[in-house]
């Protein structure tokens, strides 16, 4: 059904360009300057539709109406298959998987407070020395 309109549109989009581009005025009659852009753009509007509609026709399918039913076996009746339960392989756990690698842990600093705590000496690098820039001289006005 929705194909047979699809093709229906898509014959009357065809007679409406090929009109519209020989005479607008004949088929736009109700305007007052018809273009024959206008026809141009109704034109590729009404061919997405008739496309869109032909897609959704043949993705849904022909379903048959009450003039063209075809008798059928009774499905509903049909006796069902019988269920198998079918075993699904599950891999085994292992006990032996190794441990995440954890990061080291950075040795304590000493505080007052903490006596037990040995004393960790650490090295600081000297800092370095930046020259010093001289400040941009602006000519002397005489």
């Amino acid at each position: 059904m929705l194909v047979t309109a699809a093709i229906n549109l898509g014959l009357l989009t065809a007679l409406f360009f090929i009109v519209g581009m020989i005479k607008p005025k004949w088929a736009l009659f109700f305007m007052d300057k018809p273009n024959r852009f206008i026809i141009l753009v109704v034109s590729t509007v009404l061919v997405m539709v008739s496309f869109t509609m032909f897609g959704e026709g043949n993705r849904q399918g022909i379903k048959p109406n009450q003039w063209t039913k075809v008798p059928t076996t009774d499905v509903a009746n049909a006796p069902a298959a019988p269920s198998v339960i079918v075993p699904v392989p599950v891999p085994d756990v292992k006990d032996d998987i190794p441990a995440p690698a954890t990061t080291p842990v950075p040795a304590p600093v000493a505080t007052p407070a903490s006596a037990s705590v040995p004393s960790v000496t650490t090295t600081t690098p000297a800092p370095t020395a930046v020259p010093a820039t001289p400040a941009p001289q602006t000519p002397a006005k005489n």
